[in-house]
C-alpha cells in the first residue's frame, strides 16, 4: 500500500509538472504570437504613412508655385482616413511659416544683426526674455567671444555636470535649444511651435505665419497689427512682399522687405497610422525647387 502511494504521488506530480509546463509554453507562444503581430502592424503603418509622404509630394509638386498660402490645398489637414484594420492622417506645415534660426548666422560665419532683432522681438512677443537669443547665437555662431550681457560659450558650459562644449555650428535639429544656457524646459515648449531649424538661410512667409511672428517683421508691432494682418490675408492672400507692406497694420514701419516672401521652398510632412496595435508616426522634412520635391529628412516616432 505504501508503495502504491508514493506511485500516485509521484505520478500527480508527472501530471502537475507537465500542466505547468504546457501552460508556461502556452502563455509565451502567445506572447511571441502577439509580438510578431504587434511587429507586422507596425510595418504596415510604416509603410502607410510613407504612401501618404507620397501623397505630399504629388500636391506640392502640382501647386502653384507663386504663392503658399494657407488656403491652397497643401494646407489643408487630411482628415482621420480609414485603411484596412485602422486608420491614417495626416498634414503638411509650411516651415517658412517659422523662424529659422539658422538664420542668425551668415553663410561668412558672422553675425546677422538683422536676424537677431527680429528673433528678440518674437521672444518679446511670446513674453520671453530676448535677451534669450544672445546665448543661441553663441551656440551657432564660430567664435568663442560671448555676446554680452548674457552669451555663453565653453567656459559656460564646461562648467556644467555632466560638462559638454557649445556647438559652434549651424543647428541640426531644434532640440538643440534644450542644450542651450537660460532656455528651460518651460521656455522650449513655448517656443517651440514658432522656431524651426533649416540647413540654408529662409524668408519668412507672410501668408503662414503665425501672428507672433508677424509680430517680428517690424519694430513696436502689437497683437492687434497683427491680428489685422491674418484678417486681410484669410480674405486675400497676399501676392507679393510689396503687397503685405503696403497694408495699413504697416504704415509708418521700417520692414525688412528682404526677409519675407509670399511663397516656400521647405514643409514639414506629418503623417500617423494605426493598424490594430502597430502605430507608425512619421515626420519628413521636404525641400521643393520648381517641381522637384526632395526628402531632406525623415525621423520615425
Amino acid at each position: 500500500m505504501k508503495q502504491r502511494g508514493v506511485a500516485l504521488i509521484t505520478a500527480l506530480l508527472v501530471v502537475a509538472l507537465v500542466t505547468v509546463l504546457s501552460v508556461a509554453w502556452m502563455t509565451r507562444q502567445t506572447v511571441i504570437i502577439r509580438r510578431t503581430a504587434n511587429l507586422l502592424h507596425h510595418d504596415q503603418a510604416y509603410f502607410y504613412v510613407l504612401g501618404g509622404e507620397a501623397w505630399a509630394t504629388l500636391l506640392l509638386q502640382r501647386d502653384d508655385l507663386t504663392v503658399d498660402n494657407l488656403k491652397e490645398t497643401w494646407a489643408t489637414r487630411l482628415p482621420v482616413m480609414p485603411i484596412e484594420g485602422g486608420s491614417l492622417q495626416g498634414e503638411i506645415r509650411d516651415l517658412q511659416g517659422c523662424f529659422n534660426l539658422n538664420n542668425l548666422v551668415t553663410e561668412t560665419g558672422e553675425v546677422s544683426q538683422a536676424d537677431v532683432a527680429r528673433l528678440e522681438r518674437l521672444l518679446w512677443a511670446l513674453e520671453l526674455s530676448p535677451i534669450l537669443a544672445q546665448a543661441i547665437v553663441d551656440w551657432i555662431d564660430n567664435d568663442a567671444t560671448p555676446q554680452l550681457p548674457s552669451g555663453a560659450e565653453d567656459n559656460f558650459y564646461l562648467g556644467k555636470t555632466p560638462s559638454y562644449r557649445v556647438a559652434n555650428r549651424l543647428m541640426a535639429d531644434i532640440s538643440e535649444l534644450r542644450a542651450i544656457a537660460n532656455v528651460t524646459p518651460e521656455i522650449f515648449e513655448k517656443i517651440r511651435p514658432y522656431v524651426c531649424v533649416l540647413p540654408k538661410k529662409t524668408l519668412l512667409n507672410v501668408n503662414t505665419a503665425s501672428a507672433p511672428l508677424l509680430r517680428s517683421v517690424a519694430p513696436e508691432m502689437t497683437q492687434t497689427d497683427a491680428e489685422a494682418l491674418i484678417a486681410a490675408r484669410e480674405k486675400e492672400p497676399f501676392t507679393s512682399v510689396q503687397n503685405f507692406v503696403q497694408h495699413e497694420a504697416l504704415a509708418g514701419r521700417r520692414v525688412e522687405m528682404d526677409s519675407l516672401s509670399v511663397n516656400s521652398h521647405y514643409f514639414l510632412y506629418l503623417s500617423e497610422a494605426v493598424i490594430d496595435r502597430g502605430r507608425a508616426r512619421l515626420q519628413t522634412v521636404l525641400y521643393r525647387e520648381g517641381n522637384q520635391v526632395t526628402v531632406l529628412a525623415r525621423s520615425q516616432e
